[in-house]
C-alpha cells in the first residue's frame, strides 16, 4: 500500500520553482539571441561564419524556448494536481462537518490550505561576484586560475556539507539563480584589427611593388578583404555561449533539487512520478548545457585559429616588406638599378610568391575552422529535440495535446 502524504507548502513552493524556471528559460532565449550571434559579415571570412552562426543561434534558442515550455507545462500540471488534492480535502472537510452537525456539534469553516504556504525565498546560490570578468594580463589570468581552483575546492567542501545535511528534513527551495550567469560578454582583444593596422603601416607604402610584379595588392587580397569586420564578436560569442551553458546547467540543478526537496513533504504515486519527471528534466537541461558548451568551444576554436593565423600572417608580412624594400632599393637608380636588380629580382619575387601562398594557407586554416563550426547546429538541435520530446510527453499526459 502506497500512503499519500501532502504538505501544501511543498506543492505550492514547487510550483513557484517551476514558474521561475520558465522565466529563466525566457531570459536565456533572449540573452542567447542578443549575445551569441556573429552577425558582422564585412570581411570574407566573417561572411562565411555569419550564416552558420545564425543557424546555431536559432537552434540554441529553440532549445531555450522548449525549456521554457517544459517548465510552464510542469507548473500547470502541478497546479492541477494540487487543485485535485485541495478539492478532495474540501469534500472530506464538508463530510466531517455534516457528521459533526448531525452529532450536535458545529461545523468549522473551510480554509484553503494553500493560503498558509510560505512564500518561496530567493535562490540559495548565485554566480560569483566576478563572474564574466575578462583578465587582460598574464598575471591576472594566472591569478584567476588560482582563484578558480580555490573555488573548486570550496565548492567540493560545500558539497560535502550539503550531503551531511541530507538526513535532515528536506524543503523546497531554488538551488541557484540561473539568470545571475547571464552577464554581458566582454572582449578586450582585437587581434585582427592590430594585424590590419600593423600590416598597413609596414606594407602600405611598398605594396605597389608587389602589385607590379605579382599582379595584385597583398594588403587587399590577404589582409583587408578576408579579415574585414569586428572579430571581437567571435570572443564575445564564445563567452556568451559559455554563459548560456552555465545558466542552463543551473536550471538542471534546480530540477534536481526539486526531486530531492519534495521527498519529506509529498509522498505517494503522484509524488514519485513528479520526482521521476524532475530527474528527467534535470538530465535534459544538462544535455542542453553540454550543447551550449560545445558551441562555445567551437567558436573559441575559430578565435584561436584566427589568432595563430594572424600571428603567422604578421610575420610573413614583415618578411614580404623586407623583400619589397630590397627590390625597390635596387631599382632606385634609373636603368642601372633595374639592370642590376634583374639578376636577383625573379628570385626575390619567387620568395614573395611563396610567402603569399603561406598567407593563403593560413587563411584556409581559418576557413576550415569556420566550416567545422557547422557541426554545432546538430548538437544544439539534439539538445532541443530532447527537451521538446519531454514537453510533448508532458503535454499529452496532462491533456493539453490529444493524439
Amino acid at each position: 500500500m502506497n500512503e499519500v502524504l501532502v504538505q501544501y507548502d511543498t506543492l505550492v513552493n514547487s510550483r513557484e520553482v517551476l514558474s521561475r524556471q520558465e522565466g529563466h528559460a525566457t531570459a536565456l532565449e533572449s540573452y542567447l539571441r542578443a549575445n551569441t550571434d556573429i552577425s558582422d559579415s564585412t570581411g570574407a571570412l566573417l561572411a562565411l561564419l555569419s550564416p552558420l552562426s545564425l543557424l546555431a543561434v536559432e537552434a540554441g534558442a529553440q532549445g531555450a524556448h522548449a525549456a521554457g515550455a517544459l517548465a510552464g507545462l510542469a507548473a500547470d500540471q502541478l497546479k492541477s494536481t494540487t487543485d485535485t488534492y485541495v478539492e478532495s480535502d474540501r469534500l472530506a472537510h464538508e463530510a466531517m462537518s455534516q457528521l459533526s452537525i448531525r452529532s450536535g456539534g458545529t461545523a468549522t469553516p473551510w480554509t484553503d490550505p494553500r493560503d498558509a504556504a510560505p512564500t518561496l525565498g530567493p535562490a540559495r546560490e548565485q554566480a560569483p561576484a566576478d563572474y564574466g570578468e575578462v583578465h587582460s594580463w598574464m598575471w591576472d589570468k594566472a591569478a584567476g586560475t588560482v582563484e578558480t581552483f580555490g573555488e573548486m575546492l570550496t565548492g567540493a567542501q560545500d558539497l560535502v556539507g550539503e550531503v551531511s545535511e541530507w538526513s535532515t528534513e528536506g524543503r523546497v527551495a531554488e538551488a541557484v539563480d540561473p539568470q545571475s550567469y547571464l552577464v554581458p560578454p566582454q572582449s578586450t582583444e582585437n587581434w585582427v584589427q592590430d594585424l590590419r593596422w600593423n600590416a598597413g603601416v609596414l606594407l602600405g607604402s611598398i605594396d605597389w611593388v608587389a602589385e607590379k610584379f605579382i599582379g595584385f595588392s597583398i594588403l587587399e587580397r590577404c589582409v583587408f578583404s578576408p579579415l574585414g569586420g569586428d572579430w571581437r564578436a567571435i570572443c564575445r560569442g564564445s563567452e556568451g555561449w559559455s554563459h548560456c551553458d552555465d545558466a542552463s546547467f543551473a536550471m538542471g540543478r534546480n530540477y534536481a533539487a526539486l526531486a530531492s526537496g519534495t521527498v519529506d513533504g509529498w509522498q505517494g504515486l503522484a509524488a514519485d512520478a513528479f520526482r521521476a519527471t524532475m530527474a528527467a528534466f534535470s538530465g535534459a537541461l544538462a544535455g542542453l548545457s553540454a550543447a551550449y558548451q560545445y558551441a562555445s568551444g567551437m567558436v573559441s576554436t575559430v578565435a584561436t585559429v584566427s589568432k595563430l593565423a594572424c600571428a603567422g600572417i604578421g610575420m610573413a608580412i614583415k618578411e614580404i616588406t623586407n623583400i619589397l624594400l630590397k627590390i625597390a632599393a635596387e631599382a632606385a637608380v634609373p636603368i642601372i638599378g633595374w639592370a642590376v636588380g634583374a639578376v636577383t629580382i625573379w628570385w626575390d619575387v619567387e620568395k614573395v610568391v611563396g610567402l603569399v601562398r603561406l598567407l593563403y594557407q593560413l587563411i584556409e586554416a581559418v576557413t576550415s575552422a569556420i566550416q567545422e563550426f557547422a557541426e554545432t547546429q546538430a548538437a544544439l538541435l539534439d539538445g532541443a529535440r530532447l527537451i521538446e520530446d519531454l514537453a510533448e510527453t508532458l503535454a499529452r499526459r496532462s491533456g493539453v495535446l490529444t493524439p
